[in-house]
């Protein structure tokens, strides 16, 4: 009896949780919020300019076709590869097209068996447009994985 009247003192049936320790809600919230800002490298180094492989073929080919001033989208989830928290980048290479965004474009990716980061690709022309062409680049520290969209109205 002194017993079950000493846990329900503590509070711990209603809370989850027990001095010094995290919530999953918090967690939860801890990880949206660090979703939103630009994730630094866990090295302390700078993420630096986009290098490729020319030898290494994309992970995959997009086509988009739109109307001008329309929006066509794409959507690409990207599951990490390795079992720890890794924050991410995912910008385009110089020289696409801006008539391409995508978001989000930093952040901090699941483990392995988490949930995929989800991007959504735009392509946005605002007049008659042939072969406008980006290189999306989505890259921790640990993989890189390039994305080519072609797009045209």
């Amino acid at each position: 009896v002194y017993i079950a009247r000493d846990f329900m003192a503590q509070g711990v049936h209603r809370d989850g949780v027990q001095d010094g320790e995290i919530s999953q809600a918090d967690l939860a919230t801890h990880l949206q919020e660090l979703a939103k800002v630009p994730a630094q490298r866990l090295d302390g180094e700078e993420w630096g300019a986009i290098t490729l492989d020319p030898a290494m073929p994309p992970t995959a080919t997009y086509e988009l076709r739109a109307s001008p001033r329309n929006v066509a989208v794409q959507e690409l989830d990207v599951k990490n590869s390795y079992n720890t928290f890794a924050p991410y980048r995912c910008v385009f290479t110089a020289g696409s097209s801006p008539l391409f965004s995508a978001t989000p474009n930093a952040g901090t990716m699941n483990r392995r068996s988490g949930e995929p980061v989800h991007v959504i690709v735009r392509f946005s022309p605002a007049e008659l447009v042939a072969g406008a062409e980006a290189t999306l680049v989505f890259e921790t520290e640990d993989f890189q994985h390039v994305y080519r969209f072609i797009g045209s109205t």
